[in-house]
């Protein structure tokens, strides 16, 4: 199952932001020079109608609204990013559940999670090894859509004899009752360990090795 990694918005949105805030700023200043240099320069034996002015002057208030409004608006875009940093710390040592196509074994037993997109009439969890080889596969698993299923490898392959703790690829394999296969979403869970910014994103260092964006987490505890 291929995983398309997601791009969190923030950081598109605070660029786009601070670009439409500079223009903005820049427009204000531009038009404040402008009105200053009308009216030193105006005729004194023709002034400047007074309504032009007062509506100038009112164009000008609210441009400055604008501008100070926006530069409220960078306060908080910076205070919920605060916030969510703040959040994502207090990840650390929570086990959390996240989409992925790995199976984590230690000691001897896996958990995987999957969710089917429709009603099947057969599924089984696929075990594969980093050699291309199955190691194993688990059959009987529920088929009901929209809903989360666990299903537990006991570590063992298909011959029955015990495999090395490890990072394994995991592949549900689902089908209707006319053999078409049916698509579904996979999930591991584990213990996230290290926390790292980036521009990218939050990146939650997993347990088990695994490097997942912390906007990509399904669940929390549990």
């Amino acid at each position: 199952m291929a995983l398309t990694g997601i791009t969190p918005a923030a950081s598109a949105t605070q660029t786009a932001t601070t670009g439409s805030n500079a223009a903005m700023d820049s427009n204000y200043q531009n038009f404040l020079k402008m009105l200053t240099a009308q009216v030193t320069n105006q005729d004194p034996l023709a002034p400047m109608d007074s309504s032009t002015f007062v509506t100038q002057l009112a164009q000008l208030s609210q441009v400055e609204q604008t501008v100070q409004s926006n530069g409220h608006l960078r306060e908080l875009l910076a205070g919920v990013q605060s916030f969510g940093s703040m959040a994502e710390v207090q990840l650390i040592g929570k086990p959390v559940t996240y989409a992925s196509d790995r199976i984590s074994l230690a000691g001897g037993s896996a958990d995987y999670l999957y969710s089917l997109d429709a009603e099947a009439a057969s599924a089984k969890l696929v075990i594969t090894g980093a050699d291309g080889q199955v190691l194993r596969e688990i059959g009987g698993l529920a088929v009901t859509p929209g809903e989360r299923h666990a299903v537990t490898w006991d570590g063992r392959d298909s011959q029955g004899l015990p495999v090395p703790d490890g990072t394994f690829t995991a592949e549900i394999r689902a089908v209707d009752a006319d053999g078409e296969q049916i698509g579904y979403s996979g999930y591991a869970s584990s213990v996230a360990r290290a926390l790292e910014f980036g521009p990218d994103g939050s990146m939650l260092t997993m347990e088990n090795g695994e490097e997942v964006l912390a906007v990509t987490l399904a669940g929390v505890g549990g």
